[in-house]
């Protein structure tokens, strides 16, 4: 079994029996017991099961807990086995179609979410009392609620990349079936982490010529309208702020920045003439009486 195969089933009937491989992988007497359990428990109330999967479930305090991931074709179920007394402590239910991105990364797997999913960590709550009170910009992206999942099986066949690589795929063909079932079909990003780090760049790359570019055009604007205004008014000084503001702006247009410097000496020279003729015209009475 591989992500390819996982990811070009057709049809859910395709999927299961792809995934009906994961059956076989070598995990830990209890840790297959509770997969058994949990897959059991699940089929209670929702019996289109598709796979199991014995996990470390990292929540956003970094814990880790030991979990059962039960995949059906709506949902995906987080459960807690006892082993002692082969029961299910508690289970929690996520549908897929909040499934917003699937990260692989060199341990496990990243479930990216559109809400939180569990308790709020302190960082974050931390970062949100910061936006409340206005000490830092709020922010929202498609990385926002996050959980990890580490594979547990008992030897090293398949390997770990193999593992996380079927479970993602696993994930994110069942949320896209899901959706084309219900006629709107959407893609399931399944990336790696370099990805999302590159993605993070670029954003960031591109908000900040976004940025460039708005304050460009608005310094741009400015000079232009302080133009109009010194030539109306015979007033250079009113191209001092301006002016150091269109420097300040990346790229602004260095033809207009000239244009509007050539503006300023002219007038500032032209004020300094008609402030010497008058003089002039007062030296040449003086001599005449």
């Amino acid at each position: 079994i591989s992500g390819a195969s996982v990811t070009a089933c057709p049809n859910f009937e395709a999927l299961r029996t792809a995934l009906a491989k994961t059956d076989d992988w070598q995990y830990s007497p209890d840790h297959r017991a509770g997969i058994e359990r949990a897959k059991k428990y699940v089929e209670g109330s929702d019996k289109d099961f598709l796979a199991g999967f014995f996990v470390m479930s990292i929540n956003e305090w970094k814990v880790s807990q030991p979990r059962v991931v039960i995949l059906t074709r709506t949902a995906y179920y987080r459960v807690t086995y006892n082993p002692k007394n082969g029961k299910i402590d508690h289970y929690h239910k996520t549908t897929l179609d909040k499934v917003r991105v699937l990260e692989k990364t060199v341990t496990g797997l990243k479930v990216y979410l559109t809400e939180q999913d569990g308790k709020t960590s302190v960082s974050k709550m931390a970062g949100w009392l910061a936006t409340k009170v206005g000490a830092k910009e709020a922010k929202s992206d498609e990385f926002e609620h996050v959980r990890e999942y580490l594979p547990c099986l008992s030897v090293s066949e398949p390997s770990t990349d193999v593992v996380v690589d079927t479970m993602a795929a696993a994930m994110g063909r069942a949320a896209e079936l899901m959706h084309a079932e219900a006629g709107a079909p959407k893609t399931v990003d399944v990336i790696t982490t370099d990805d999302r780090k590159k993605l993070l760049v670029d954003r960031k790359e591109e908000e900040r010529l976004a940025k460039e570019k708005v304050e460009r055009e608005a310094a741009e604007a400015e000079l232009t309208k302080a133009m109009e205004e010194a030539k109306e008014k015979t007033k250079p000084d009113v191209l001092g702020a301006p002016l150091k503001r269109a420097k300040r702006a990346v790229e602004a247009s260095v033809p207009l920045i000239e244009e509007a410097e050539r503006l300023r000496a002219d007038l500032e020279a032209e004020i300094k003439e008609n402030e010497r003729l008058p003089r002039l015209q007062r030296g040449g009475a003086g001599r005449d009486a």
